[in-house]
């Protein structure tokens, strides 16, 4: 990330830029995170609209997980939530649902109106936590014609 950090102030209150807000919201989350990997540390590093998370326990270096958001082109309202995943041996720990409520953090810090997630089909664990978290299924289902995976858009208005 560069040396400035972009804000904007809106009704007296600070808006931070995206990536900012992502980095952000994270660190709000560090001491969670460390609870749930059992890590002395934990990492976020930017790279781009991509967050990756590390924790450092017992001498190593794991990662946790990654997601991505970006703004909709062509919309200064809705920021899109994709390709988040939890690696495997942090799946069932609670950290998908902190994921979750980091990339919401990060969308209302930036000063976002509405989130959308893009799910492939068949992903129960995502959809599952989008629901309790009071997300909405647009419908329909499209399949990517460049993947061939089906596709399925949740959103949910910011407050």
């Amino acid at each position: 990330m560069g040396k400035y950090q972009s804000f904007a102030t809106r009704g007296g209150q600070i808006t931070l830029g995206l990536q900012a807000a992502m980095i952000a919201a994270v660190s709000a989350k560090e001491a969670e995170l460390r609870k749930l990997t059992e890590s002395n540390e934990v990492f976020a590093t930017l790279d781009k609209n991509q967050v990756s998370i590390t924790a450092r326990g017992l001498g190593e270096y794991r990662k946790i997980g990654h997601f991505s958001m970006e703004q909709l082109p062509g919309c200064c309202g809705i920021v899109v939530s994709y390709h988040s995943a939890i690696e495997t041996q942090f799946r069932g720990l609670g950290i998908g649902k902190l994921f979750l409520e980091i990339r919401e953090d990060a969308a209302r810090r930036a000063g976002y109106t509405v989130i959308l997630a893009t799910v492939v089909h068949g992903n129960e664990a995502e959809v599952g936590l989008l629901k309790q978290a009071g997300w909405s299924v647009s419908p329909p289902l499209f399949v990517n014609k460049r993947t061939k995976n089906a596709i399925a858009l949740y959103t949910k208005e910011l407050k």
